[in-house]
């Protein structure tokens, strides 16, 4: 049998069952990884996950030859914030934090114990522990959103003149971190062509190769989950502290929802969310509700007539999205949506832009059982083609096999 070769992995972000967002990209990479590599894993884990941690470092450990976990500090907050303007070359939101002298001394430690074949550095923020790894040793990025104009929109959504003025310069920040990390690292990986163009643009001598987010077709599939909730007429889920999300449950519930309810005025939306900003808990009314912390999103998905995905902007592909068509449900959605997923509209999915044209969409659907089981087949059979977690982890293992020392 032939031996394993030493893949070192500086993990931005812990898997914490129930995976969510980039949690389950990065799960689907330890747990398919582990049967080609020796795993060596250094991993931050966020304070804010509480007990979440010790499930997952109990999760991830069998695909671990060895796991270090650091707990990831709190970002900077009042002046600290706008002092590291000038005292930091890394961007303070989401990249400051991101090195502690005590991480960097695990790091450190292990790599006085091996010299990895290859390191794989999962999200964009852990990029510079680059310089921590021995020479000669290839290293490979993950770009899970690639640098957009999706990242300044956030920024010129912040209230008040000083955090949108504050938000602007440390996105440009973000944006020469990225260009260094890019043209330093040996290959760099992207979820969708669309990010491959973006990164290439930021950093045209860059090494970039695509691999989408996947999804587990035998986990989520059509009646893989037990137990009913009554009355989801639309469904939209995510984390609804991140400005896209929240931005996407403010114009579904404000702008397309009241031109359904004129003519269906019993019609339900439920929310389904790990937190919820203070502006999407004032969306909850009668018709809306608002569910929290779930500990199967699956069940959700089969009782939903309709999925929806409003988004004006995005960052990477919506795994929601993925795992919704998984589950054999029809979609409506924005073309900012399905950015990076190349579904067209009335093949699995409805996209519409206008606000009028969503709720007439949401209308036709919500009134046609036999049309949404139909884009719900069409649905299911597209992510079987193009998002299976196992074929991408594989191209993955292809992809660190070829670089290699």
């Amino acid at each position: 049998m032939k031996q394993k070769r030493d893949l070192l992995v500086i993990l931005g972000r812990l898997p914490c069952p129930p995976y969510a967002g980039l949690t389950v990209r990065y799960a689907y990479f330890l747990e398919g990884l582990a049967s080609h590599w020796r795993l060596w894993v250094v991993a931050f884990a966020d304070l804010k996950q509480g007990q979440r941690k010790e499930s997952g470092i109990a999760a991830m450990q069998p695909f671990c030859h060895r796991l270090e976990v650091v707990d990831l500090p709190p970002e900077p907050t009042g002046w600290r914030r706008y002092l590291s303007l000038v005292l930091s070359r890394k961007p303070c939101h989401n990249v400051l934090p991101y090195y502690t002298r005590e991480f960097r001394e695990r790091l450190r430690r292990l790599l006085r114990t091996i010299r990895p074949d290859v390191a794989l550095l999962l999200y964009l923020p852990v990029a510079d522990y680059r310089y921590e790894v021995p020479a000669g040793v290839p290293v490979v990025l993950d770009h899970p959103d690639a640098f957009s104009p999706a990242f300044f929109q956030a920024a010129a959504q912040s209230y008040g003149w000083h955090r949108r003025c504050f938000a602007l310069l440390d996105t440009w920040k973000l944006k020469a971190f990225q260009r260094r990390a890019a043209k330093e690292c040996d290959l760099n990986i992207v979820v969708s062509e669309e990010d491959k163009r973006l990164l290439l643009s930021l950093c045209p001598t860059a090494q970039v190769t695509v691999l989408p987010n996947g999804v587990d077709l035998a986990q989520y599939a059509p009646g893989s989950s037990e137990g009913e909730k009554d009355g989801i007429d639309v469904l939209l889920t995510g984390v609804f502290t991140y400005s896209a999300n929240i931005e996407a449950a403010c114009y579904l519930c404000e702008e397309i929802m009241p031109l359904v309810w004129r003519k269906r005025p019993k019609t339900t939306v439920m929310l389904v969310g790990m937190q919820f900003a203070e502006r999407v808990r004032q969306l909850a009314t009668e018709r809306v509700r608002l569910v929290e912390n779930v500990p199967d999103i699956r069940p959700y998905y089969q009782s939903a007539k309709v999925f929806v995905a409003p988004y004006r902007f995005v960052f990477g592909i919506r795994y929601k999205i993925l795992e919704a068509m998984a589950m054999g449900k029809p979609i409506v959605g924005t073309s900012a949506a399905f950015l990076g997923i190349p579904a067209q509209d009335g093949v699995g999915c409805l996209i519409r832009d206008d606000p009028t044209e969503f709720a007439d969409a949401l209308l036709w659907l919500l009134e046609d059982a036999g049309k949404r089981q139909s884009l719900g087949e069409q649905a299911r059979a597209f992510v079987a083609e193009h998002f299976d977690r196992h074929r991408i982890v594989a191209r993955l293992n292809e992809r660190l096999e070829g670089i290699a020392r």
